[in-house]
């Protein structure tokens, strides 16, 4: 049986056992194509991204980092990441260097993004927290419906996510940590 087969069959295996616990060593099963997530002991099978709004918010804000992104650092949208407890998926990352492997280790990610869909709240509970104890230095949640969508970014403060602003449809931030940067809603907004 090539690795393939045996991956997939692994895969089954453990996607059929009721007792399994999923746990990011678990990853190298996962069939390519799948788009799922790894936390609290499940397998978390997503869509890609919800709406095409939630897909131009994505890359909105990956446009608007990307112009503000240090030499050797990456600004990659919708990448596995590997923290210790899990494997995320979120909409945009900003690494400290080039990565050419995935899932990227959370330990190379500088800023996470998740854009909120109307029915999500896991990114403000379960993944905020984990992202936390990654030790990600910056956590930024784009919430709101299509042309109204506001801005939350956190930053670690003593090991906690902190909020550092809240920024409105119509405003705009700016940030000196991890790197300088600024964020004008109003583009993500048009």
């Amino acid at each position: 049986m090539d690795n393939t087969a045996t991956s997939a069959a692994s895969f089954v295996e453990k996607l059929t056992d009721p007792t399994h616990r999923w746990t990011p060593a678990d990853y190298d099963c996962i069939p390519e194509g799948v788009h799922a997530e790894i936390y609290d002991g499940g397998l978390h099978v997503t869509p890609p991204s919800s709406t095409p709004g939630h897909q131009i918010a994505s890359l909105d804000i990956a446009v608007i980092l990307r112009q503000f992104v240090p030499n050797r650092r990456m600004v990659i949208e919708a990448v596995d990441m590997k923290t210790e407890s899990g494997i995320f998926i979120p909409d945009v990352i900003v690494t400290r260097e080039v990565v050419k492997d995935r899932p990227v280790s959370a330990k190379l990610v500088d800023i996470v993004v998740e854009i909120i869909s109307a029915h999500e709240n896991v990114e403000r509970t379960v993944k905020k927290d984990l992202y936390e104890g990654a030790g990600i230095p910056a956590y930024i949640i784009v919430d709101g419906p299509d042309g109204k969508r506001f801005a939350e970014v956190y930053h670690l403060q003593d090991d906690r996510y902190e909020l550092t602003k809240r920024i409105a449809a119509s405003g705009m931030g700016s940030f000196t940590v991890p790197f300088t940067f600024a964020i004008d809603m109003m583009k993500i907004n048009e």
